[in-house]
């Protein structure tokens, strides 16, 4: 997780960092900070698949239901648009 942190220390806009250091936070148990480290995601790369798919499983898991749904048609839309 040092590694992630550090990216995005050194890279603010780095959305990859920023997905991925969420997805680790949440492993850690961290719910709350890695919805808000993949929402930094999908804010900087607002075409980014798999950080608005990892945000609806967050807010799944959270109970967010309609937002859940939400972020997954933005992953169906921007799937059908390549």
């Amino acid at each position: 997780m040092a590694e992630y942190e550090a990216a995005v220390l050194l890279e603010p806009r780095f959305a990859d960092a920023h997905n991925n250091l969420g997805a680790m936070l949440y492993v850690m148990g961290r719910p709350a900070e890695a919805m808000a480290q993949v929402a930094r995601a999908v804010e900087l790369a607002p075409d980014y698949i798999d950080a608005h798919n990892n945000l609806g499983l967050l807010l799944e898991k959270a109970g967010r239901n309609e937002e859940a749904r939400a972020q997954f048609e933005i992953v169906a839309r921007l799937k059908s648009a390549k």
